[in-house]
């Protein structure tokens, strides 16, 4: 499943779990951040995505900022 149809299931499904817009904003800058570091890598599917992406992303010590 392409990264960006994942990304509006979730969001659909955070709506009809009636989340409120506050939480919503935070889920999707954060989730925004991340699913750029995916493309810049060259990641476009859900099932590309690995353990070691996710370490890369959040280690503080490597990690890049997006915008």
């Amino acid at each position: 499943m392409e990264i960006r149809v994942a990304r509006r299931l979730f969001f659909d499904a955070k709506k009809i779990e009636g989340i409120t817009i506050r939480t919503y904003q935070t889920y999707e800058g954060v989730l925004r951040f991340f699913f750029q570091f995916l493309m810049d890598e060259g990641i476009f599917d859900v099932k590309e995505v690995t353990s070691e992406h996710i370490r890369t992303y959040t280690n503080p010590g490597e990690l890049v900022l997006y915008n």
